[in-house]
């Protein structure tokens, strides 16, 4: 893997930029922490929150004193998953184009609409191009038929490479994925996850033997598998792996999502099947995840289909504590050349991994690969990056010229006027580019994509037909 070289410096205008950022989720995972770390390095001078369901994060903004609403989406729109039928997510196009009416109003006084989800992102889309906003959509996924539909993937791929500006992906296997699907090249930015250290600090040298006592956690051999419940993630490889490891424990940290409490059930079932329950223990969701990490004396990640990033291998390098990653995804390209990377959704292979390292001096690599951990993959250098990619798709306007780059005079670019709907069909249907020449919108989108936005500036139009219209006296 060839690390990015260090990120540009940006334009000291980029500090003056308004962004909304958006979001369909707001119970915490991955991306949603991604999201807290940028509204807190951002401010709340340069940013507000929008989120489309309540949640965890949706109070951990409040107490970080980050401006955040909340524009809730109807069920129909949220109902619509990633590797769903092609009807249901036509069913939600009326949800969807009347919440992209509403993001656009809400976008009125911000230079930049910062999209963090898939369905935020199609919301974002079509809001940024009525309220003339550019917009960036922070692809945290592997747009692959693992993990979405047909329809879904192309349909974003293509909507993105003409209504966005760019698309930051969170890692190379991420970005070949997104091209696959559709997306245009030279549109991604690569700009890979980073933790924020701090909670590890002084970890490394904390003795395994002290935490176990302080977490009531099992003496001997201990491995722990940290993410949500989800079949995706693995929790079952590793429970088949155990009957092979006799003298190994395991504990389990993290919780189902979006509806997915049937596989913590499965796995419950599946080590009592195999005799391995008195050997697990499910922890939960946890706040003291770093502490976990470094009382186990190894994490191992089993993720059967590959993964975007993969946090909790840098999470667990940083705690101190050797790390199997399942081979796939962006595991490589943190990792790097390394025997710590096993075949992904085979317990066999786990097994012997586990027992070749818990059975080995790991002093020498673990040190090797937190250093290029610390080196690569922190906050600062994240934050960095995404500073520079918000500078390029907000830059100064030329010299003479208002608007951008926070001049905004808070006046709503929204019109209202037939003549506009007309001219902006134009522009969806045959884009121009913006105003930096560098950033051309790309004219390849399908003509079933066009269909898509016509149908869209005709809700918009039926939208405000009723709103000129006269209320009806009472009876």
């Amino acid at each position: 893997m060839t690390v990015p070289p260090d990120p540009p410096s940006f334009p000291s205008s980029a500090n003056q930029v308004r962004t909304l950022l958006v979001s369909h989720a707001a119970e915490m995972g991955g991306a949603e922490q991604g999201l807290l770390d940028l509204a807190r390095h951002l401010g709340p001078q340069r940013c507000q929150v929008l989120l489309l369901a309540d949640g965890d994060l949706h109070h951990i903004l409040q107490r970080n004193h980050i401006p955040v609403s909340l524009l809730q989406a109807g069920g129909v729109f949220m109902g619509v998953r990633r590797a769903g039928s092609a009807a249901r997510a036509l069913a939600a196009l009326p949800q969807t184009l009347l919440l992209a009416c509403k993001l656009a109003a809400a976008a009125r006084n911000h230079d930049l609409i910062y999209a963090n989800s898939q369905k935020a992102a199609l919301v974002a889309m079509l809001a940024g191009s009525l309220a003339r906003r550019p917009v960036i959509w922070h692809l945290h996924d592997i747009l692959d038929a693992g993990h979405f539909g047909w329809l879904q993937r192309h349909a974003l791929a293509l909507l993105s490479n003409t209504l966005t500006r760019f698309v930051i992906v969170v890692s190379a296997a991420a970005r070949d994925a997104y091209i696959e699907s559709g997306g245009t090249p030279g549109h991604a930015r690569l700009v890979y996850n980073g933790i924020d250290p701090q909670p590890y600090d002084g970890l490394a040298e904390t003795p395994r033997k002290t935490l176990r006592g302080e977490l009531h956690l099992p003496p001997g051999p201990l491995v722990g598998l940290f993410g949500r419940i989800t079949e995706w993630k693995g929790q079952r490889v590793l429970i088949e792996a155990l009957p092979l490891l006799p003298h190994l424990q395991a504990i389990i940290v993290g919780s189902p999502m979006f509806g997915q409490d049937a596989e913590l059930d499965y796995i419950k079932a599946l080590a009592e099947r195999l005799g391995v329950a008195d050997r697990i223990k499910f922890l939960g969701h946890r706040p003291d995840v770093p502490r976990l990490m470094r009382a186990v004396d190894l994490v191992v990640h089993c993720s059967t289909s590959p993964e975007p990033f993969g946090r909790v291998i840098v999470e667990a390098l940083l705690a101190g504590t050797p790390i199997l990653a399942a081979e796939g995804g962006a595991s490589r390209e943190i990792l790097g050349d390394t025997a710590w990377v096993v075949k992904a959704n085979d317990p066999k292979k786990l097994a012997a991994a586990i027992e070749g390292v818990l059975t080995t001096d790991t002093a020498e690599e673990l040190a090797r690969l937190r250093a290029r951990i610390v080196e690569n993959f922190l906050l600062d250098r994240m934050m960095a990056s995404l500073d520079s990619v918000i500078a390029e798709a907000c830059p100064p306007p030329p010299r003479g010229e208002g608007g951008g780059g926070g001049s905004h005079s808070g006046q709503s670019r929204i019109e209202k006027s037939p003549s506009f709907l007309k001219k902006r069909s134009k522009r969806l249907l045959f884009p121009r580019r913006f105003h930096d020449p560098g950033h051309g919108l790309d004219l390849s989108a399908s003509a079933g994509i066009k269909v898509f936005l016509l149908l869209f500036l005709q809700k918009k139009k039926d939208l405000l037909r009723s709103s000129r219209r006269p209320a009806r006296p009472s009876t």
